[in-house]
């Protein structure tokens, strides 16, 4: 259903960049996730990034690789892009498990733990914007809402997400940028 979902999203996305493109030349529509939902606006000027196959785990690479490009606008543009159209499927997965999901079964939790460490790519990014306030934000959400995500490490091991967030939470504390009650209390697990 959620690869369903995703296609029919990019053939109404290529649809419309198409009627875009021949009504407003080459600036076209730019597509952006909005609050909750997503919408298409004309925005002359912004970078274009390609969406792929709009998977979350697509999304999900594309801000590791933004974050490692020093991308920032990228960072978020994919983060949020994940966020938007995975969050809820998310929120059912998390709220599925009493524990983390056992090594042979994490990948059936794809959503949760793609938008968990959407979150946790965009919270770094806003981290070493200095942007403690807004790092924040995300780095609780992860905690709060996807306590059970898990990321991959190319090295051989999956992480918990919530775990380093909460890492993430203390360094942000020793910067001066969140105030102590702002810090975790738990991870979710």
């Amino acid at each position: 259903m959620r690869q369903l979902g995703a296609v029919l999203v990019v053939v109404v996305l290529a649809a419309a960049g198409f009627w875009a493109t021949r009504a407003h030349g080459e600036g076209g529509l730019t597509a952006q996730p909005g609050g909750g939902g997503m919408a298409l606006r004309t925005t002359p000027g912004l970078p274009r990034y390609s969406l792929g196959d709009l998977t979350s785990q697509t999304l999900t690479v594309k801000a590791w690789k933004a974050l490692e490009a020093r991308d920032h606008a990228a960072v978020a543009y994919y983060a949020k892009w994940c966020v938007n159209l995975y969050a809820e499927e998310a929120k059912s997965q998390q709220a599925s498990l009493k524990a983390f999901a056992p090594t042979e079964r994490v990948h059936e939790y794809a959503a949760l733990n793609d938008v968990g460490t959407s979150l946790f790519i965009l919270g770094e990014s806003l981290r070493v914007q200095k942007r403690p306030s807004e790092a924040a934000v995300a780095f609780r959400r992860v905690i709060r809402e996807f306590g059970f995500a898990q990321c991959w490490d190319p090295r051989g091991w999956f992480w918990n997400v919530a775990d380093a967030a909460a890492i993430r939470m203390g360094v942000l504390g020793q910067e001066g940028g969140t105030h102590g009650r702002d810090g975790p209390t738990s991870t979710g697990s």
